[in-house]
């Protein structure tokens, strides 16, 4: 499994899921100022707190799937 540990700095709507669960894109930089631009998974529950205070201010590890898109996030 993947991870990518920083900050998110962005979040853009991108669409539903056909169960009606939002989707987003997310900006996340990383500690060495890397940016990398991910999905949230489909159905996955981080979509719900993805524009969160806590996952801006503090770093967090991010696990991807195999189609590199976010399922959960860790604290550091």
């Amino acid at each position: 499994m993947e991870t990518i540990t920083g900050r998110i700095v962005a979040t853009k709507h991108i669409k539903n899921t056909p169960v009606g669960n939002g989707r987003y894109l997310v900006a996340i930089v990383t500690q060495w100022g890397c940016g990398e631009i991910v999905e949230t998974a489909p159905n996955a529950s981080i979509a719900y707190g993805i524009d969160s205070r806590e996952l801006r201010e503090t770093p967090h590890t991010f696990e991807l799937n195999k189609r590199r898109q976010i399922t959960r996030a860790r604290t550091v």
